[in-house]
């Protein structure tokens, strides 16, 4: 999840029954998974759904219905609701994003040249919408999403934003964190680390929390002076992927994981983050988090929507999605495949891929001549399973590298970096 990742975003404030190990799903059709979350005008949660859509919950997520865009076939890396009540969803790997003025009754599309993908928006207390995307580009639009102008350009791919009070806009992203005081138009570095900032949250007492991974840390970082100064949080988290970040209003921490063999979980720190505990979701990579207006945790991850009633105690789920328009389909025709994780890499890398038929498919990684540097898997896959697989890029150069899949009616690349 997630780009994605270059999945991943977490965005603050804009303002996703059987019990499995204390977590619960609100939405899970074979292979479907959850990218990202945000609040509508009227406290429903939305969501993006994989491979592609948006669904939503008027219940705090125990039914969903579709609202649209089910068969674009990318990933919705991230979502954002205007003051207004008009929602923008950013798609992996297109020029641009989706706009609806209607509360997702309608969608159209918006071209932005060089995004290839929204990884993150924000918007400021002006009203003007930024959406940073994965070709380390920031783009802001002060006319509520019709005309979009670059405002900020650096190798610094934006991953994440929040807002640390009503002046100060944080930008997660490769390499650290960075603040803006003037919304959006330029940018000082405030962290610094060797791997990237994939989330950003802020709590009731002004804390600022960071999730980092990639590189030699993995670990929650924490500011206490409004983003001045940084530094790592407590024990007990494990050496995962930390992608997804929530602050409760009870002011427990929540912090989703992955890892490259599959699950993560979601981690709780009721101190602060002086110290983590293993709340559930272990078996599952946990893309995005959300709190809903009355309080529940909802989380989204590579099987589906997860729901806590109590602060992350315990979780129940649901299977329903209370309607899908009809003709519209939330399985791909052929295959799905994942964005790798985590992406820039050093030296390896991650895959999914799953088939709705057994099917005949070849995964290669390419270099930008085109040629043929490694073959993941070549063989027939079978419906209903998950495949997951690694990429050892040792001996290869620093560069841009092509991973492709194949069958004998389709073909999907993703694009990825490998930064020594």
């Amino acid at each position: 999840m997630n780009s994605r990742l270059a999945k991943m975003f977490l965005l603050i404030p804009l303002y996703s029954m059987c019990i499995i190990s204390g977590w619960s799903t609100a939405i899970s059709q074979g292979a479907v998974g959850c990218w990202s979350f945000a609040l509508d005008s009227s406290g429903n949660v939305i969501a993006g759904v994989w491979p592609g859509g948006m669904i939503r919950s008027s219940d705090g997520g125990n039914s969903w219905e579709s609202i649209g865009l089910d068969t674009i076939g990318n990933e919705i890396e991230a979502i954002a609701v205007h003051p207004n009540g008009y929602i923008f969803a950013g798609p992996y790997g297109m020029d641009g994003l989706y706009r609806s003025t209607d509360n997702g009754v309608n969608w159209t599309y918006i071209n932005i040249q060089g995004t290839y993908a929204i990884n993150a928006f924000a918007v400021t207390q002006s009203g003007y919408v930024l959406a940073g995307t994965a070709d380390d580009l920031i783009f802001r639009s002060t006319d509520l999403g019709i005309a979009w102008n670059r405002i900020y350009s650096s190798p610094l791919r934006t991953l994440s934003f929040v807002f640390g009070n009503s002046e100060n806009l944080f930008v997660g992203h490769l390499f650290g964190i960075s603040r803006s005081s003037d919304e959006g138009t330029t940018w000082q570095r405030v962290y610094s680390t060797d791997g990237s900032c994939y989330a950003l949250a802020r709590s009731p007492n002004g804390y600022l929390f960071g999730a980092i991974t990639v590189g030699s840390v993995h670990t929650v970082v924490r500011s206490t002076d409004t983003g001045a100064t940084w530094n790592t949080s407590g024990s007990g988290l494990p050496l995962y992927n930390f992608v997804s970040l929530i602050v409760h209003p009870s002011g427990n921490v929540f912090v989703g994981a992955w890892y490259g063999g599959g699950g993560g979980g979601v981690y709780r720190s009721t101190n602060n983050g002086d110290s983590w505990m293993l709340s559930g979701l272990e078996d599952e990579s946990v893309w995005d988090l959300i709190v809903d207006h009355v309080g529940n945790i909802i989380a989204g991850g590579n099987s589906g929507i997860f729901k806590s009633m109590n602060n992350g105690d315990t979780w129940a789920r649901t299977f329903t999605i209370t309607s899908v328009k009809q003709g519209e389909t939330l399985i791909p025709e052929d295959f799905v495949f994942h964005q790798n994780f985590p992406n820039p890499f050093n030296p390896s890398t991650h895959f999914e891929f799953s088939v709705l038929q057994s099917v005949k498919v070849k995964l290669g990684v390419y270099n930008v001549l085109g040629q043929e540097v490694a073959v993941l898997f070549n063989d027939i896959a079978h419906a209903g399973k998950l495949y997951r697989l690694t990429f050892d890029a040792a001996g290869l150069a620093t560069g841009i590298y092509i991973a492709r899949l194949q069958s004998e009616s389709r073909t999907e690349m993703r694009k990825m970096v490998l930064l020594r």
